[in-house]
């Protein structure tokens, strides 16, 4: 399904919106991706929700900016308090941090031409975002941390980051076209 919001963001990206209607645009697909993920989550582990709600999120902060971003982590955040998930205060703390670490590097990303640069920013923002959502996680959810345990979140982390890679990879190729 997040795939999906980024084939109509191609169709909409070759038509060559102004920059309002873009930043609607990627507002509008990121955001129901984001809502998409978190109510169909993948349950694994003793009702761990297991979802990838943070790719249309770092999809959305580095192609929409800084504005997209804080509207995306309040969708983010505002549609989690709804769903009643547990210690809604510590994820408004991580998510703060987050935001605030994308902000700073979002200026980055912007002036980056060559896509390797692209690809190496997506993958830090990819790799802290997972991490601190499992540290989030682990301090929520009292898990023993067994073999299982790190191998699951070695996998979503890995499927995460694939994922986000994939995305800015096929947005650049599209905008060169």
């Amino acid at each position: 399904m997040i795939y999906f919001g980024f084939i109509i963001y191609f169709k909409f990206l070759e038509r060559k919106v102004n920059q309002i209607a873009h930043t609607l645009i990627i507002i509008l697909i990121c955001g129901i991706s984001i809502v998409f993920s978190m109510s169909f989550p993948i349950i694994i582990l003793k009702e761990i929700p297991i979802d990838f709600r943070q790719i249309p999120l770092i999809i959305g902060a580095l192609y929409g900016g800084r504005r997209v971003v804080c509207i995306l982590t309040a969708i983010l955040l505002v549609y989690r308090f709804v769903l009643g998930v547990p210690d809604f205060l510590s994820a408004l703390f991580v998510y703060s941090l987050l935001l605030l670490l994308w902000v700073v590097v979002l200026p980055f990303f912007k002036k980056t031409a060559v896509l390797k640069k692209k690809l190496w920013i997506a993958l830090c923002i990819s790799l802290t975002a997972a991490l601190s959502t499992l540290a989030l996680n682990i301090l929520l959810f009292p898990l023993a941390v067994t073999a299982t345990f790190i191998m699951f979140a070695v996998l979503i982390i890995v499927l995460q980051t694939i994922g986000l890679l994939l995305c800015v990879w096929m947005i650049e190729k599209a905008k060169k076209r």
